[in-house]
């Protein structure tokens, strides 16, 4: 593996390490309506559905790609909280990576390292953080 890999695993491990402590988290604010109070879907419908719908009742966000992930969560672990913020933190590590890729691609003449901080920087910023630790 190269260089750029193995700070990309870097990366990668660091930001998760730092939202696993979420797993001890149970659901909290608008996962009662978003999660909890949905049905568990069966059929394909349930998962079409979701196009048609707003992402919160009464107020005007569609956001179809949350929606169809926590229809997947919900029927592969239906109510249990651990898996939904295993998500989200592999997911953040995720972001964090590809940010890092695109800063440290030759076109931003940025160097590796000041790419490496800044993605890390992006990773854990308050604003990411927020979708793992409301």
């Amino acid at each position: 593996m190269n260089r750029k890999g193995v700070l990309a695993g870097i990366l990668f491990c660091l930001v998760v390490a730092l939202y696993l402590p979420s797993l001890r988290n149970d659901f909290v604010y608008d996962d009662q309506v978003l999660i909890l109070k949905q049905a568990r879907p069966e059929r394909i419908e349930d998962y079409t559905r979701f196009l048609c719908e707003r992402h919160f009742p009464k107020l005007p966000y569609y956001r179809p790609i949350p929606r169809l992930t926590m229809l997947v969560q919900k029927a592969l672990h239906g109510d249990w909280p651990v898996p939904y913020h295993l998500f989200n933190a592999v997911l953040g590590g995720l972001v964090a990576v590809l940010a890092f890729v695109v800063l440290e691609h030759p076109a931003f003449r940025i160097r590796r390292p000041v790419a490496f901080l800044a993605a890390l920087i992006f990773g854990v910023h308050p604003m990411a953080s927020s979708c793992v630790y409301p």
